[in-house]
């Protein structure tokens, strides 16, 4: 008889050892995934930094369209040494699954792609590395639009953000 009580009471201390176990699992997933978002946010700033550091950066204020985002703007602040650039926006809407938005850099009234980025949720997304600015111009102008998902060799969507060099 007490073979079977104390048999009883070791089983349900295992299953509750057992529970505990899974819970602490989970707990510890939970928290894996908390460190690795943490750990790519920090990865993101130290990139977005870099470009801050860089010895000689140009800002560009853009200004968002009446038409499609009025209270929209943005800034671009341009590593032209590193070919690099910080692009911050505010105030853009989300972006459809079928959409991205491109940032063009015009010069001599020809667009060039400056790369694609989504916004997905706008409190968030507003801070953007771009690495595809070869050029040294010093007139012309930023432009974003909205562009299919992927962006165009040239703009075809409305245009969104507009700043002068």
């Amino acid at each position: 008889m007490i073979f079977i009580l104390i048999s009883a009471g070791l089983f349900l201390y295992t299953q509750n050892l057992s529970q505990e176990v899974e819970q602490q699992s989970e707990v510890i997933a939970e928290q894996q995934t908390t460190i690795q978002r943490l750990e790519s946010e920090v990865e993101r700033k130290e990139e977005l930094l870099t470009i801050l550091e860089a010895r000689e950066v140009d800002l560009v204020m853009m200004a968002g369209m009446e038409d499609m985002s009025p209270n929209g703007y943005g800034k671009v602040v341009w590593d032209k040494e590193g070919g690099r650039a910080l692009l911050q926006i505010a105030n853009l809407p989300s972006v459809p699954s079928d959409k991205d938005y491109q940032l063009w850099i015009i010069v001599n009234g020809q667009p060039i792609s400056a790369g694609v980025f989504a916004v997905n949720d706008p409190q968030k997304d507003n801070f953007f590395k771009i690495e595809q600015l070869q050029t040294s111009a010093d007139e012309g102008a930023f432009a974003i639009t909205m562009e299919p998902k992927g962006g165009m060799p040239q703009p075809t969507g409305d245009m969104y953000l507009l700043g002068n060099m």
